[in-house]
């Protein structure tokens, strides 16, 4: 996750929510002119993470030197410009608006609901507000793992058609696709028309 403010202010509301933290670790590799720069710097949310699946905050240096981005461009800068570049493509094939709901699975759906309802700020319910747009769903689990992840689509007619054509289409309940792949479930949904096309 990226904290919203500095990373120090962030963790701070961390503590306050009782939820406990590595200390940050800062990464670093050498840029073009062969100086030491800072690229990230990630704190580990102990209380939300396990083996199986862990949880951190990632703040991003403005001068991050990771190839093959831009020197020059700033974490910010470059999310501009991957959102444009998808806004030119129209979310591609599928229509792709952006990530709108993750379904964790948990042992403990109490315990961690509660937790991760102190850090977002959110009123008890069924589903976790991350972002006004994106959602956290906990399930009852073996481990505490990733489970989905569900993306909103212009069109499920368009999203439906292209990935039956490609042998891609797992499971159409005529609200939500499932996308055939290994692993993590991917989902597509209709984009809500209360929520305007970015």
């Amino acid at each position: 996750m990226e904290p919203a403010q500095p990373l120090s202010e962030s963790l701070g509301w961390v503590n306050e929510a009782g939820i406990t933290n590595k200390p940050p670790r800062t990464f670093q590799s050498e840029n073009t002119q062969g100086e030491l720069v800072t690229n990230f710097t990630n704190a580990v949310l102990l209380d939300l993470s396990a083996p199986s699946c862990c949880v951190f905050f990632c703040e991003w240096d403005p001068h991050a030197a990771i190839y093959p981005w831009s020197e020059a461009a700033t974490p910010v800068h470059r999310r501009a410009q991957h959102r444009q570049a998808l806004l030119h493509r129209e979310g591609g094939p599928l229509g792709i608006i952006g990530l709108r709901a993750i379904r964790m699975g948990t042992p403990d759906i109490e315990t961690l609901g509660r937790q991760w309802r102190a850090l977002a700020g959110s009123h008890s319910g069924h589903s976790i507000a991350l972002t006004p747009d994106i959602s956290l769903e906990l399930v009852p689990g073996r481990h505490l793992r990733i489970e989905s992840l569900s993306f909103g689509v212009r069109s499920l007619a368009v999203a439906r058609a292209f990935l039956a054509s490609r042998l891609l289409l797992q499971a159409d309940t005529g609200n939500e696709l499932s996308v055939a792949c290994e692993g993590l479930q991917i989902r597509l949904v209709e984009a809500s028309p209360a929520l305007p096309l970015p």
